[in-house]
């Protein structure tokens, strides 16, 4: 006698391979989103090297003067990402790609508000890289963001306070990649660091 030949899963075996889909899912969906973001912040990374090397380039046309927050005194006339542009290959470099900008200014990057003297005096602008005694040690640029909200960007970034200053505690460094922020020094070199690890190197903000 012939067997009855069996033409599907029985239920057990359906809720069985659900549960092994579910598992391999619970396990890949992370390392996925890991790897995803690793490529964003390696493209981060790129664009910060590129920001660093336009700063140098602009420093050569103005006087070996780095890129002032500024045109003109006050915060007035072009911002640094107005200025920025002729050296870079196209405008999406100031854009991270782990930050969706809707309002603020249009770069996900600030520029140091030390070496970019934010146009606070009628003289040159940005500072002479020769006054800058420690360019492995002085960051140039870094993920920044607004209000602490990712969706604001904000054009420089403060260092942490001291005495009775404020403008450290604006909460303008971010964390968007895993947790820390990628900074580009003064040297050329661009690394990730722990957003408390850099907040606690003060002299890492200034150039003297």
């Amino acid at each position: 006698m012939c067997s009855k030949r069996r033409d599907g899963f029985t239920l057990i075996e359906l809720l069985v391979v659900i549960a092994i889909i579910a598992i391999l899912a619970a396990i890949l969906f992370p390392v996925f989103a890991r790897a995803r973001e690793n490529a964003r912040k390696s493209t981060c990374q790129s664009n910060l090297k590129q920001l660093g090397n336009a700063n140098m380039m602009y420093a050569q046309d103005y006087d070996e003067r780095t890129l002032p927050y500024s045109s003109k005194p006050s915060g007035e006339g072009d911002r640094w990402f107005i200025l920025v542009q002729p050296y870079l290959k196209n405008s999406d470099v100031l854009k991270c790609p782990s930050q969706r900008i809707t309002t603020g200014q249009p770069t996900s990057y600030g520029l140091n508000r030390a070496t970019g003297s934010l146009g606070e005096t009628s003289g040159p602008q940005g500072v002479s890289l020769a006054n800058i005694q420690n360019p492995a040690e002085t960051i140039a640029f870094l993920d920044t963001r607004a209000h602490d909200n990712e969706s604001e960007g904000f054009a420089t970034f403060y260092a942490p306070p001291t005495g009775n200053s404020s403008w450290g505690s604006y909460g303008c460094l971010s964390d968007r990649h895993s947790e820390g922020l990628n900074c580009a020094f003064y040297d050329g070199h661009v690394k990730w660091y722990k957003r408390d690890a850099v907040w606690s190197k003060p002299e890492w903000f200034d150039f003297n």
